[in-house]
């Protein structure tokens, strides 16, 4: 890979890693209404007809906010596999990908002991399950795509 689209993947991972940082040492006041203010947003700004149609009215927020955790944590597993790519060309595409997932995981279980100590804020082993939910997809959908690419050359 070249060098630029080395240094991009992991500029692009590490940003994510520091974005991530910084909502979760956000005080919980400060978490809620920032999340209120986008569920807000999405709801009044016709935009929610993109989300799952199970999306329960009732829970509209909570539903937002977990979603949020897969999005965000889909993406760093996409710039974490692009990075493991980039950076171990040595090794197989399936322990690049392993290895991208168990230290996105980690990122996650590491992310919530953050939170732990954040006021207002509880670190829950349910939130690096949904992470989990984001990271393993994004991952495989990157290693599939690297091995298809690879199968055509």
């Amino acid at each position: 890979m070249k060098q630029r689209m080395k240094y991009a993947a992991l500029a692009f991972t590490l940003g994510l890693m520091a974005l991530i940082f910084y909502f979760s040492g956000q005080p919980a006041a400060d978490s809620y209404k920032l999340s209120k203010t986008v569920t807000e947003t999405v709801q009044t700004d016709g935009i929610s007809f993109l989300l799952p149609l199970w999306f329960d009215a009732e829970n509209f927020h909570a539903n937002l906010r977990k979603w949020a955790h897969v999005a965000i944590f889909a993406a760093l597993g996409v710039g974490m596999a692009l990075t493991m790519h980039s950076w171990l060309s040595g090794l197989t595409l399936r322990r690049q990908g392993m290895q991208a997932a168990v230290l996105c995981v980690l990122y996650a279980a590491s992310d919530e002991l953050h939170q732990y100590f954040v006021p207002g804020r509880a670190a829950l082993v349910g939130d690096v399950v949904i992470d989990a939910l984001g990271i393993l997809p994004s991952v495989a959908g990157v290693c599939l795509l690297v091995w298809l690419h690879q199968k055509q050359r």
